[in-house]
């Protein structure tokens, strides 16, 4: 029965119930896709239009596209087809198909109408448990059938939309139509008929001049994969070798637009320091998401310090062994940094206030890393510079990635790093895409050392363009052919990531492959006609990504709601097709194999994985539909809670708060999440908050507030809910939240709401609710309205000033520092 009855069933529909995956809410998506409607007017038999419906199909099918339903009446044939693979090829190929179909009619004198139309559209089941269909809906999808109408009746033959013009003038032949009125519209659609296939031309990309023989293939242009990068390269060294011989550490600020190979550079640094004879050697990603928790940029780095002691040597007895004499009773401290660290507190640790404690732990890190830095041209125990020991030359290099994304307690600590070089052999690496868009007064200090230097990277010439096309595909430089250079030239711009992608894309869709020849010699065959231009690096990713089974898609957009760090572990918890589970490491490895995500080795945690770059990571989350991302963050933000929820609140509290406000973010702009929700999501930033500045994280307790006072208004529209006293609840957590943030001397909209004259005058009647005591009716367990008021206002547990006096204080501080 199941093999009769496949040829009923769509092609996408069955290549995902052959991938195992049921269709339902997770089948849904918007995908850029091309709309053909196709519409044959005959009075011819019945036979005749079988004919031409077996014509269609093929051609269709060929082009990789598939039918989405067909109608047949007395006014002659409509069939609708949709080409969604591949979002780079997709125009030209539909547009091909269109060509082939009008030829195959004309022979047979049937007239037809066709219109294409290219966009965003919904897919995804639609109907009942009794029957469902897979649907598409959009506006390019009414605007093809007005064109198929259209085309009929001007006799025109095929017409096009804007959007599909510009992804395919190069191949095809046009004309230019008067813009069309449609119904529903208020801006006329531009429309163009498509005349022919374009005879192939030399001229579609400028000319490059023909390399010479050899370029490309020398052993200086390829360090590790990575072209172009010699001269930059070569200046790191030469800057680390003149700091080492003067007896100095160094900072260098690595800069470039994304795609340019920052990350892949800074790994070709950590290799030059470690062919120099360095062994402190520590390499840290700063991802966006966790830049609310305190010491998440640098938490890496010390991850590695403590897991780089000698075999048999308890992470305990190795920081120890390491640390300052000074500081070798706060080493617990550390666990402030790196979650997975339970070393066992001290009474000196135990007893600190919060403000103690987050200030010693500042001064730890710092200290730390000097020492392993050496002092004044000497390594650790006054052995000088230079001198090997058994784990090689005495120094320390530190690269962070990504630092424009640093939270301020790491900042703080780099910041202070950044005037130690000078007396140490401490090199700091930076990468990040803008210095103009950093921490302004470190980057201000930073560039006014004279032992700063700054390596700015560029885009690749022409050079080594053509030896990291050959790399990619694994083959020499001199088989590449002059054309397939010049139109990946031209397409990236000498964008490394670009030039990449594009590679993998061509290969993916079968325009660019390699044959064995004889002799063990390799030949590149291209065939531009099966690949369309994409128009930018983001454009390029999207378009391999909608290459990928839908089932190992899924995994990629699932695993971008988790952030750009993801355990496998929790991948198999939150993800929402149960039957797929048990092949998610699989499709990891296909994923990892097609260079989407990596693999952490050297993780403290098994099973850690990264998006290859931030690019990847943001184009995987915008495959997901607003529904599937507010489900997805719930998802996740109710696991964090029920497993995690005992973790120190540092760590936990600010990823809770980033889904449950992401999950708000989801919503449909026309409709209302519910009070509860609001509530949940106001609850999860004030927690967490308030743990950041119970901790003496200003800054981080400051953007939290900020974020919280956002949801104000939302909470004021539900004044009129049937649960008013979950409304007075909000006013006094928001009053408190105010009061905060007056205190740290932080602008919000809260100013002018609690501004008395502006309040509502329900609100100014009702202002006792701000300062009442006695226990809050909150039904979730939260602390009482006494314990909260108290908590602004009361002494730090070590006497003397208020919060608020304490955490102007402590930016007093950290200012200063």
């Amino acid at each position: 029965v199941e093999s009769a009855l496949r040829c009923f069933i769509q092609q996408n529909v069955l290549a995902r119930l052959d991938a195992g995956l049921s269709m339902g809410n997770w089948d849904a998506e918007l995908r850029r896709s091309s709309v053909v409607f196709i519409e044959i007017v005959c009075d011819e038999t019945l036979d005749v239009l079988h004919s031409a419906l077996r014509l269609m199909q093929t051609k269709i099918f060929l082009y990789d596209g598939f039918v989405r339903q067909f109608l047949l009446d007395d006014k002659g044939l409509v069939l609708i087809a949709v080409f969604s693979s591949s979002e780079i090829s997709d125009p030209e190929r539909a547009s091909r198909c269109a060509l082939e179909i009008s030829d195959g009619f004309r022979e047979s004198s049937l007239k037809c109408g066709i219109g294409i139309t290219t966009d965003s559209v919904f897919c995804g089941s639609v109907g009942s448990s009794l029957r469902q269909e897979y649907g598409m809906v959009g506006d390019c999808v009414n605007i093809s059938a007005r064109l198929m109408k259209k085309a009929i009746s001007s006799g025109l033959g095929i017409l096009i939309d804007d959007s599909t013009y510009k992804r395919t003038g190069d191949t095809f032949v046009f004309k230019s139509q008067e813009p069309m009125t449609v119904k529903k519209r208020k801006e006329p659609v531009v429309v163009h008929n498509l005349l022919s296939l374009r005879e192939v031309n030399a001229s579609r990309s400028p000319p490059v001049q023909e390399p010479t023989t050899g370029m490309g293939r020398g052993t200086n242009e390829n360090v590790g994969g990575i072209f172009g990068r010699n001269a930059e390269l070569d200046l790191f060294e030469n800057f680390v070798s003149e700091c080492v011989g003067r007896a100095m550490g160094a900072c260098i600020v690595v800069s470039g637009p994304a795609g340019v190979g920052k990350r892949c550079f800074a790994d070709l640094c950590a290799g030059v320091a470690k062919s120099m004879g360095y062994s402190n050697i520590f390499v840290n990603d700063v991802h966006k998401l966790q830049n609310s928790v305190p010491f998440s940029g640098i938490a890496g780095i010390f991850a590695q310090i403590c897991s780089s002691g000698p075999e048999g040597c308890g992470e305990e007895e190795h920081l120890r062994s390491i640390v300052p004499p000074t500081h070798r009773d706060h080493v617990p401290l550390l666990n402030d940094i790196v979650p997975e660290l339970h070393i066992p507190e001290t009474p000196l640790t135990r007893d600190m206030s919060n403000r103690e404690r987050r200030l010693q732990t500042t001064s730890l890190a710092i200290d730390l890393l000097v020492e392993l830095g050496g002092t004044s041209g000497k390594g650790r125990n006054g052995k000088e510079e230079g001198e090997e020991g058994d784990q090689g030359r005495l120094g320390c290099f530190i690269i962070l990635n990504d630092v424009e994304y640093l939270d301020f307690s790491s900042t703080a600590v780099i910041d202070q790093l950044v005037t130690c070089c000078k007396d140490t052999s401490l090199f700091l690496v930076l990468t990040m895409e803008n210095p103009a868009k950093g921490n302004q007064p470190m980057f201000r200090r930073i560039t006014a050392l004279d032992n700063y230097r700054g390596i700015a990277l560029g885009t690749l010439d022409e050079v080594s363009t053509l030896g990291l096309i050959a790399y990619t595909l694994g083959v020499q430089a001199d088989v590449i052919p002059l054309d397939l250079l010049q139109e990946v030239s031209s397409l990236s711009q000498g964008n490394p990531a670009f030039i990449r992608t594009l590679l993998l894309s061509m290969v993916d869709s079968g325009a660019v492959r390699v044959e064995a020849g004889a002799e063990g010699s390799k030949a590149v065959i291209h065939d531009m006609a099966k690949f369309s231009n994409p128009s930018t690096l983001l454009g390029s990713i999207l378009a391999r990504m909608n290459q990928l089974p839908s089932n190992i898609q899924m995994v990629l957009k699932v695993a971008s709601v988790i952030g750009e760090e993801f355990s496998l572990a929790t991948l198999r918890n939150v993800y929402p097709i149960e039957t797929e589970c048990y092949r998610l490491k699989g499709h990891l490895l296909q994923l990892e194999k097609k260079s989407f995500i990596m693999r952490q080795p050297n993780h403290p945690r098994m099973g850690i994985y990264v998006f290859a770059s931030r690019l990847v990571f943001d184009a995987a989350y915008s495959l997901l539909l607003y529904s599937q991302r507010q489900q997805l963050h719930q998802t996740v933000a109710e696991w964090l809670e029920e497993c995690y929820g005992d973790e120190d609140p540092k760590f936990i509290y600010p990823l809770l708060a980033h889904h449950w406000s992401q999950v708000l973010a989801s919503y449909d702009p026309e409709c209302k999440p519910s009070f509860d929700l609001l509530m949940k999501a106001m609850s999860s930033i004030t927690n967490a908050g308030e743990t950041a500045l119970r901790f003496y994280n200003v800054h981080e307790a400051g953007n939290l507030f900020n974020r919280g006072s956002q949801l104000l208004d939302a909470i004021i529209e539900r004044k009129d809910t049937d649960q008013p006293e979950y409304f007075a609840l909000a006013l006094i957590d928001f009053r408190l939240l105010y009061m905060k943030l007056n205190g740290m001397g932080i602008r919000s909209n809260l100013a002018t709401f609690f501004q008395v004259g502006s309040m509502p005058q329900s609100i100014v009647e009702d202002d006792e609710l701000l300062v009442s005591e006695g226990p809050s009716p909150r039904s979730d367990g939260a602390d009482d309205v006494e314990a909260t008021s108290e908590e602004v206002a009361a002494p730090d547990d070590s006497g003397g000033d208020s919060n608020t006096g304490l955490v102007e204080q402590q930016s007093t501080d950290l200012v200063e520092q």
